[in-house]
């Protein structure tokens, strides 16, 4: 929520923190003369202390009513001081107006003299407030002191009196202008305290916003009557050539910023240029708020038509402005507002109340509707999930895509799904909280929103509302943000709608978001970023939109082996064919902008036209350089591409298609000389009113022309010529010493030179300046007109897009098969037959993991690896601590990804048969924030492997039971393993520090026992680590050697070891162990029974 403090006359909302500084008085002001200039601007686009000398008030006027000439507000009024007078002393007086303002004898004199000043006070309001209640001003009116205010001054000096004594009259006059500032209630009148405060609104009387009410000015009512809806919003407001906040959102601005704050229009303000509005405003956003955008919707030129059209009523004098834009984390879509290429989604989650086995119990299931939205490229997903006790599916979902912003119902999310969003979604601002019943849309809110926002609505949007409630839920909530932040119609209008599978285990290996975690994917488990990850290894995209879809593919790696082996093909012929294929396309590649996001803002009707131009050439050097270079059989290109399928199907990018709609656009308007005009100018015949209002401004052209020929021949004097002074344009000049025709003009002068409108031009100029602003106005029509036509063809577009990402992935693969170090190579992808009675193959020869840089590579140790096929089903790994068990697990499992990514691994030789899904149980953490101890998650990912295995799948187990006793973590630790060798059959990477479970399984079939070597001095009692991976069972695990690398003192370690021995020879586990092995078989098949029968409480562990 962002932090706001008071107006004029309260002390509502604060901005915690916010550091003490001396003010600098700055007049700030917006002026016709002005309007291209912005000298006043530092080089950093904020206000500077120069602005202050450009129009120095005058001494006999202090008091300036200042009308911008682009707005015409004429009832706002700014006071602005006399510089001279506050700039003496100014810290002297600032200590002196904190000791006064401290004092409770003297606030009481003010309020006295306050109420003695014969200045009136408006009696609109009838709450009456303390001066002690009022924000002290550094900037007021002056007014003429009266003799009862002057007298409560006597003890201080006499600038601070005067100071103190403006203060107090701008107190008294303005005191009951702001009170709903000062008691703020949201607009259900509800007080922060409420359960159901919503701080996105504040409570303001009517009566403020009465036609006839004088507690605000026309524009204090414009500007009010938008952010009591944006409370928690830093509204930027649009004057002139500048973008103003006030009041809370001054201070804000003031203090994360560092904004010069000054008084306007009787409230705080800050302001930036208008061409640094997106820097600023990517600050805040970056910060964590969220930031509006309301500009001028008409020029005062503008203004004047409608008011001659009857358009405008003819006593509105105020712009128009309205709210244009709202920017937070999960919404942005212009470039220069977002920091990384990478797709930022809006989450929205609906929740069914949770199913409990009884009353009271835990809920055993959860059924969510969850809906998401990348606004930058304007795809929408939704989907339905039946999710376990434990939310398996959707911590999948948060790790798969990563939301900037997440919608949650007020009151209506329980405790175990709100507990995992703030997991993965940890800023607290990203978390929005909805109102359930009047924000997450009904389908009669939803059915309405729609038929007034879109003229058709997209056939998939009406098959995902005709799913399941929850699933239409979360998209009403979806709609309701986005409208209230002005983008749902162009977002909803585009029609990029599907239901997003999750799981796609029909076609994609599958890896819930613990794997993904475990294993570093995507995220790694450190502070979440990409650094060290998977992705980060591989990804060698050269677009923005091939590296989203890179990201996506990582995901969801294949599991058919004719897709695995056609990609392996495709990066073979990349590969072999640099320079005839694989360099141009990556050329042409790296020449694109964000093709993805340009069509999506294109196709909203929101593309700046130089943006535009540079897309429709971006898509014209896509169709000119694969028609010429892959359209042609026969050409160097072709003939490379030919022996892939997959790529020859790429590279067509539906060229012809795309060639049309490029040429329709050529034909339509002169995309060079709009770059080089500003504005699109179509040819002659493709626009009657452009035409038309063109041959107009040229005929004027023309006269004013001719009527300069006509002034010089009847002056006879040399120097004669027109002047363009800032709006004032086609003054005549002429030397001051010139007789004029009496009935001219004078407009401007100089001692040398004097500037005129002859009465022709008087009455052709304004003329001049309507045509021209119907003329502007006619190519902002036109953009949007040629906008629609974009958008019309927008299938072509987006289907060569796609096809360029997918080109996009398959160069980075190319690329990441040339960095990754010797030995590597492209796996052996083979079929397992259904009903076999092997477990499927998995053999790896010289692995090692991918993260091993080239330049280390050499000196890395690899591993052969053989499970499944005609080696055994099941590795069960010791070793000791350190030894590279950990690692060894986590290579397999990476390798599997990259071999089924169609690329290429870290190893000499691999061989396998497709894993449908890798399950991970590695390393030992808690959750915390969702109350799950370290040995609640083990539990966790060992119950889903159990659940949701199959043979085909890859499970990783690592040190299972470590979180519990000894006995109970054997226990689960020998159930499970049995479980996974005789019921599930799958290819298991077990490893253990339970050497009495490597005793039982040593003769077990299906059961292969290996440890991680090392060299034992037994002398130095130093233990060296091979990281070689060797047949056998490792002779301990050599906890104390590990403590002493950690720096633990000697005689604790040596402590430790006598302990150590005396537990082993006298521990329970050590006569069990003594015991198990005299048992007979009859006696040990009883054991293992009930060791089975623990099986189940492992797999499903309750809270």
């Amino acid at each position: 929520m962002v932090a706001s403090s008071t107006g004029s006359g309260g002390t509502g909302r604060v901005v915690a923190g916010r550091p003490s500084r001396k003010r600098k008085i700055v007049s700030y002001r917006i002026d016709d003369d002005d309007d291209d200039d912005d000298s006043g601007a530092s080089d950093d686009g904020s206000f500077s202390d120069s602005v202050a000398t450009k129009h120095p008030a005058s001494k006999k006027a202090r008091r300036r009513r200042v009308v911008d000439s682009d707005s015409d507000d004429s009832d706002d009024e700014e006071f602005v001081l006399d510089p001279a007078e506050l700039a003496a002393d100014e810290e002297e007086e600032a200590e002196a107006d904190a000791a006064m303002l401290a004092d409770p004898e003297t606030l009481k004199g003010l309020e006295e003299a306050a109420a003695a000043s014969p200045e009136p006070v408006d009696e609109a309001s009838s709450d009456d407030l303390p001066l002690s209640a009022m924000v002290p001003m550094d900037v007021v009116p002056v007014r003429k002191s009266s003799s009862a205010s002057s007298s409560a001054w006597g003890g201080l000096s006499t600038k601070a009196a005067k100071r103190a004594e403006r203060k107090t009259k701008f107190a008294a006059a303005n005191k009951d202008r702001f009170a709903f500032l000062v008691d703020v209630r949201d607009g259900a009148q509800r007080r922060p305290s409420h359960p159901d405060y919503d701080p996105s609104t504040l409570y303001i009387p009517p009566k403020y916003f009465d036609a006839k009410s004088k507690l605000f000015t026309g524009f204090e009512k414009q500007y009010w009557a938008i952010k009591k809806d944006y409370f928690d919003t830093v509204v930027f407001f649009k004057k002139g050539k500048f973008y103003e906040v006030f009041e809370g959102d001054a201070d804000i601005t003031h203090q994360v910023l560092d904004l010069k704050l000054t008084e306007r229009v009787n409230m705080r303000m800050c302001g930036v240029p208008e061409m640094h509005f997106q820097k600023w405003a990517a600050q805040l956003v970056a910060l964590g708020y969220k930031v509006a955008r309301v500009d001028q919707v008409e020029t005062k030129i503008g203004s004047d038509l409608a008011r001659k059209d009857g358009s405008k009523a003819k006593g509105a004098n105020l712009i128009r402005r309205k709210l244009t834009q709202v920017l937070t984390a999960g919404t942005l879509v212009e470039d220069e507002l977002l920091a990384s290429p990478d797709a930022a989604y809006l989450l929205a989650i609906a929740e069914v109340p949770a199913h409990g086995s009884g009353s009271g119990a835990p809920a055993t299931s959860h059924t969510l509707g969850v809906a998401f939205v990348d606004c930058a490229t304007g795809k929408f997903y939704a989907t339905q999930l039946n999710d376990n006790e434990h939310l398996t599916l959707l911590e999948t979902l948060l790790v798969q895509i990563k939301p900037k912003e997440v919608l949650l119902a007020r009151g209506e999310t329980s405790k175990p799904v709100a507990a995992l969003v703030k997991v993965h979604v940890p800023r607290r601002d990203a978390l929005v909280l909805l109102d359930a019943e009047r924000q997450f849309w009904d389908a009669s809110a939803r059915a309405s929103w729609l038929a007034a926002s879109v003229e058709e609505v997209p056939a998939e949007l009406t098959a995902l509302l005709d799913g399941p409630a929850e699933r239409s839920s979360a998209l009403g909530a979806l709609f309701y943000y986005l409208d209230k932040l002005k983008l749902g119609p162009s977002l909803v209008a585009q029609g990029v709608f599907a239901e997003y599978d999750i799981v796609k285990s029909s076609t994609s290996l599958v890896m819930d978001g613990q794997t993904l975690y475990n294993l570093n994917v995507l995220n790694n488990s450190h502070d979440g970023s990409t650094r060290g990850t998977l992705l980060e290894l591989t990804q060698f995209c050269v677009t923005p939109f091939g590296r989203r879809r890179f990201r996506h593919e990582l995901a969801y790696p294949l599991v058919k082996v004719e897709d695995i082996r056609a990609r392996q093909a495709a990066v073979e012929v990349l590969r072999s064919t640099d320079e005839h294929l694989a360099a141009p396309l990556e050329g042409m590649l790296k020449s694109l902008p964000d093709l993805e996001r340009l069509t999506s803002r294109a196709a909203a009707k929101a593309c700046p036209m130089h943006k535009f131009v540079a897309l429709l050439q971006a898509f014209e050097t896509v169709s000119t350089f694969m028609a010429s270079t892959f359209g042609t059989p026969g050409t160097p290109g072709a003939a490379a591409a030919a022996s892939s399928p997959l790529l020859t199907s790429l590279l067509s990018v539906g060229v012809d298609d795309l060639a049309a709609g490029v040429a329709h656009f050529r034909a339509a308007f002169d995309w060079e000389a709009a770059l080089q005009q500003g504005s699109i100018s179509p040819r002659p015949g493709v626009h009657a009113l452009f035409d038309e209002l063109n041959a107009e401004i040229k005929s004027i052209n023309s006269k004013l022309e001719s009527h300069l020929k006509e002034v010089r021949s009847s002056l006879r004097v040399s120097g004669v010529e027109y002047k363009h002074l800032n709006k004032e344009a086609y003054q005549i000049q002429v030397p001051a010493s010139t007789t004029v025709p009496a009935n001219w003009i004078l407009r401007s002068q100089t001692k040398a030179v004097k500037r005129y409108w002859s009465p022709f031009l008087a009455e052709l100029l304004p003329h001049r300046d309507e045509v021209l602003e119907r003329f502007a106005q006619t190519q902002v029509v036109l953009l949007k007109h040629f906008l629609g036509e974009f958008e019309a063809r927008q299938a072509v577009w987006r289907r060569a897009i796609d096809k360029l990402a997918a080109l996009d992935v398959l160069i980075s693969l190319k690329t990441f098969s040339r960095a990754l170090a010797e030995p590597k190579c492209l796996p052996t992808v083979t079929a397992h037959e259904a009903g076999a009675s092997s477990v499927p193959q998995l053999a790896i020869s010289e692995l090692r993991h991918p993260c091993v840089k080239v330049s280390i590579a050499s000196s890395f140790i690899p591993n052969d690896v053989v499970v499944g096929g005609d080696g055994p089903g099941v590795i069960l790994l010791t070793g000791p601590n350190m030894g590279g068990k950990s690692t060894l697990l986590r290579s397999v499992a990476v390798a599997v990804i990259l071999a089924q990514m169609g690329a290429y691994v870290p190893a000499a030789v691999m061989t396998l048969a497709p894993v449908d899904r890798i399950f991970t149980r590695i390393g030992a953490h808690d959750h915390i924030m969702r109350g799950q101890s370290t040995f609640m998650v083990e539990l966790l990912e060992t119950a889903a492997v159990l659940q949701h295995g199959t043979a085909s799948s890859l499970v990783i187990m690592d040190e299972l039971g470590r979180g519990t006793s000894t006995f109970d973590g054997y226990s689960i630790a020998y159930a499970v393993l049995s479980e996974l060798l005789n019921g599930l059959g799958a290819r298991t990477l077990f490893s253990t520090h339970y050497h009495a479970l490597c005793e039982e399984f040593s003769t077990t079939p299906g059961v292969s026992l290996q440890h991680m070597s090392c060299y034992v001095d037994e002398e130095a009692d130093e233990v060296t680590f091979l990281y070689k991976l060797a047949p056998g069972v490792a002779s301990k695990s050599y906890g104390m050697n590990v403590a002493k690398l950690a720096g633990v003192a000697d005689s604790i370690v040596a402590r430790a070891t006598e302990l150590a021995q005396d537990f082993e020879s006298s521990s329970p586990m050590y006569h069990f162990r003594a015991e198990y092995s005299s048992l007979t078989a009859d006696q040990r098949q009883l054991f293992k029974q009930l060791a089975a029968a623990l099986a189940p409480a492992a797999a499903a562990p309750s809270h």
